[in-house]
């Protein structure tokens, strides 16, 4: 399965399905503490969102953290 569809990157931006925009594999970690925010997300991206965590075993709001911080990792230095 292919986590990242092309409506949740950028305009022109592709991945593989093995490798990010890194060059390096993306890999599920397991929890630390967190504090109470709340976001909303299409049902499509929230449905492939909790299929990856059941498949991860972890929670939602873990996967979701770690894709946020991957991403702003991967930001080119002028946008962050």
């Amino acid at each position: 399965m292919q986590y990242i569809t092309g409506n949740v990157l950028p305009a022109g931006k592709t991945v593989s399905p093995e490798l990010g925009r890194r060059g390096s594999v993306f890999v599920v970690k397991q929890s630390q503490d967190m504090v109470n925010k709340t976001f909303r997300f299409p049902q499509e991206l929230l449905d492939q969102l909790e299929q990856v965590a059941r498949e991860k075993n972890v929670s939602v709001n873990n996967l979701v953290k770690q894709c946020c911080e991957y991403a702003l990792g991967d930001l080119p230095k002028d946008e962050k």
